[in-house]
């Protein structure tokens, strides 16, 4: 359906989401997120990108299986509150903002769109350069999930989802979700190059967000055509910023520019604020300074999944708890950690034990905590070697 809404349709909507079955929030619904992804191949080619569409041209399936599977049942980044990205409120009023991030719906850093768009992109090259490229692609796939939802107006601007008549998050993304294809990008917006560039994503994150906000008051008040205004606008926005993403992880994937890690590989973790290192002791993992005569380095053991647990020279891997060791038997893996890379061998590390919401940090007193993440807080930041 092309064109505006007319008012018989807006009452229409209306009757739709009386009769409606109940359905979970989602950023988008998978017809949509599928629609922003596709048509971000169909860019590459009208763009005369031929390297980077072939190096993509093999891994449509994988894509498409990662850009809506972060709304599945069980998937780790689904959660309540946690797929937002908001800089204003649906009445235009400026949201906190911290070191460069926006919350989540729940007034939280972490997880928000950003922080699993930036955690699902490292593990993308983490498991690219060791040679799982497949597996790569499907997490590339989650990370454009994450743009894809901060394209969404109501994704950033705290605006709930209920399953009742007359809410306009439901209302907008099951209108979006019927004419999404229909509205293809046309062409690449060449400035977002230069918005995906670099090692942060703030910028790609919080431009993206800006724009799409703009749409969030009208679709609040269940303006019809503020609905086809903003689906109009703001797919082939996305499409194009989805186009940005996956230059940018092509070029990623060809450069040496230390931020991904490598499986079975000995690592240091040195906690930037203190300078102190992870070292192996009898009670478990502990922050200390560096001594060559300690076991200060750690083997990093990568999953499918591009997370990894952390293995001492006696083979026990760090446990959930970061007290003691655990010994699993078999293919059993260790505690599993979240890495994202904030450039220069730099990384923040969420752990499995917190569905990847709380980060590792050097706590108040000198050791070893986890935390709630607090951006710009180097206490939450590691410093990773070979």
């Amino acid at each position: 359906m092309k064109g505006y809404l007319s008012i018989a349709a807006a009452i229409g909507i209306c009757l739709m989401l009386k009769k409606a079955k109940p359905i979970r929030a989602h950023a988008w619904f998978t017809r949509t997120h599928e629609a922003i992804t596709e048509g971000a191949f169909e860019l590459l080619e009208k763009e005369n990108k031929p390297k980077v569409a072939a190096f993509y041209k093999n891994y449509h399936a994988e894509l498409l299986k990662g850009c809506s599977a972060p709304d599945k049942e069980g998937d780790p980044d689904k959660g309540a509150g946690a797929h937002y990205y908001s800089c204003a409120n649906a009445k235009g009023k400026a949201l906190p903002q911290q070191a460069g991030y926006y919350q989540n719906r729940l007034g939280d850093y972490s997880k928000s769109a950003r922080s699993m768009l930036e955690e699902n992109y490292t593990c993308a090259l983490n498991l690219y350069k060791n040679g799982k490229v497949s597996e790569a692609m499907y997490c590339l796939g989650r990370a454009a999930h994450f743009i894809e939802d901060i394209s969404c107006p109501v994704h950033t601007a705290n605006m709930r989802y209920f399953d009742k008549p007359g809410n306009a998050h439901n209302a907008f993304e099951k209108h979006a979700n019927n004419i999404s294809r229909n509205f293809p990008a046309e062409k690449f917006d060449k400035r977002l190059l230069k918005t995906y560039s670099g090692d942060s994503f703030e910028n790609a994150a919080n431009k993206l967000c800006t724009v799409s906000n703009k749409h969030a008051e009208p679709i609040s008040n269940l303006d019809p055509i503020a609905f086809d205004n903003a689906v109009k606008s703001m797919v082939p926005i996305a499409t194009q910023n989805v186009m940005a993403l996956l230059m940018k992880f092509f070029d990623d994937c060809k450069a040496e520019n230390g931020n991904y890690l490598l499986d079975g590989k000995m690592y240091t973790f040195k906690n930037e604020a203190s300078g102190e290192l992870l070292t192996v002791t009898a009670k478990g993992i502990a922050l200390e300074k560096a001594d060559k005569d300690k076991e200060q380095k750690l083997n990093l053991i990568m999953s499918d999944n591009g997370t990894f647990a952390l293995k001492a020279a006696d083979g026990g891997y760090v446990s959930a708890k970061l007290k003691g060791f655990d010994y699993p038997k078999g293919d059993t893996a260790g505690a599993q950690f979240r890495a994202a890379a904030l450039g220069k061998n730099r990384y923040r590390i969420t752990t499995e034990a917190s569905s990847f919401a709380k980060v590792l940090a050097c706590g108040k007193t000198g050791g070893l905590t986890v935390a709630d993440f607090d951006p710009g807080n180097p206490t939450q930041v590691w410093i990773l070697n070979k």
